[in-house]
Order: structure tokens, then C-alpha cells, then sequence
């Protein structure tokens, strides 16, 4: 995929002449009852894929710890810089994904700098982030700024709720 060139996602295959290669990104916090279950992830995630034009994408539905390419935790809150497991475990196969598909941009993370430090390194691999319920594809240059502000407000929130208990969601 071209840096510089923006290819919406419907027209994926008839640009590239391939599907996109999709990993999901679910993660919830055991201890924010606000975070949505994981299966209502996994299954928002799926009915936008589908929504797509048939053949457009491929996705081993499969956990990634089965070899597929859904990454899912369960995490605690706690004092961190926002390097989550699941987001190290991407990185580490990114040169496999044309876009990672998350339920939302806190899912992805809660720690600005990390944030956008993994969405540039991301945009520099030609891999893009998409979040279903901000309908939010950060290879857009038109939604780049509202990228780095969902991340901001989803440090805000995780840091608003640190401060009741001194801890801090990844």
C-alpha cells in the first residue's frame, strides 16, 4: 500500500487486485463495567467486515495465540506506558496486515504517545488502523486529526478514572 496515496477500503481489491489482510484488535478492562464484552467487539468487528464487498478482505478468525488473527485480552488497570501485549504482538507481525480493525481507538490504546507513535510507525509499514464505532480509518488524511483526538480523549478518560484509584488502564 502506498504511503502518500489514500485508497478508501471499499476499493481495496479493485486497486490492489487482492483482499486486505485484516487483524482484530479486542480488548476489554476487567475492571471498567463500561468496557463493552468482547463478543460485542468481535461481532461489531465482523458485521462492518461483511459490510464490505465479498472477497475483499481475509481474516484468520482464529485467536492469534491459535496462529490466527484475533488478538484479544482481558487487562487489569495499572501503572504502565500504554506498551500493551496485544498491540507488541501486532507490531511484531504487522508486515502481514494491510489493517488492523479495533471496536474503537481506546481499545487500541489509552496512552497518547503510544498511540500515535504506533499509528506513525503503522502509516510508515503502509498498514492502517480502522475503528468501527468512530468510523475512523486513519489512512484518510481528512480524518488524521480526529485520530490524535480520540487518543487524547481515550488518555483523558483513562487518566480521570486513574486519579479514584491512584491506577492507570493501559
Amino acid at each position: 500500500m502506498s504511503a502518500r496515496r489514500f485508497v478508501p477500503i471499499a476499493d481495496w481489491v479493485r486497486v490492489y487486485g487482492r483482499p486486505m489482510r485484516v487483524a482484530i484488535l479486542e480488548r476489554r478492562s476487567k475492571d471498567d463495567p463500561d468496557t463493552k464484552s468482547l463478543q460485542v467487539q468481535h461481532d461489531t468487528c465482523l458485521r462492518w467486515l461483511n459490510s464490505l464487498p465479498a472477497g475483499s478482505w481475509s481474516c484468520d478468525l482464529r485467536l492469534a495465540e491459535d496462529g490466527g488473527d484475533v488478538y484479544r485480552q482481558i487487562v487489569s488497570a495499572w501503572r504502565g506506558k500504554g506498551n500493551h501485549r496485544l498491540l507488541r504482538q501486532i507490531m511484531a507481525r504487522l508486515t502481514e496486515y494491510d489493517v488492523v480493525v479495533v471496536y474503537r481507538i481506546d481499545r487500541f490504546g489509552r496512552n497518547v504517545v503510544t498511540v500515535l507513535t504506533t499509528l506513525d510507525q503503522m502509516r510508515e509499514a503502509g498498514v492502517r488502523l480502522y475503528s468501527v464505532e468512530e468510523n475512523l480509518d486513519t489512512a484518510d488524511p481528512s480524518q488524521q486529526f480526529n485520530s490524535q483526538l480520540f487518543a487524547m480523549l481515550a488518555q483523558h478518560s483513562s487518566d480521570l478514572l486513574g486519579t479514584a484509584d491512584g491506577l492507570v488502564d493501559i
